[in-house]
């Protein structure tokens, strides 16, 4: 009897260490707005570049 009990927790404990391809990515909504913020930060620096050089040819 005790070692059936010993093979069920070994089986369970097993059981608890699989991974299963079917589970959700719980932080994708996350890396997703980190992306969206990244491409956000891009575009206002690539503006400010363009005002500031256009700042710098006026001063000229």
């Amino acid at each position: 009897m005790g070692k059936l009990i010993r093979l069920f927790a070994v089986v369970l404990i097993l059981a608890g260490c699989s991974t299963d391809a079917d589970e959700p990515d719980l932080l994708a909504p996350q890396r997703e707005a980190m992306e969206r913020a990244d491409d956000v930060e891009r575009v206002l620096q690539e503006a400010a570049d363009r005002q500031r050089r256009l700042i710098d040819q006026h001063d000229s």
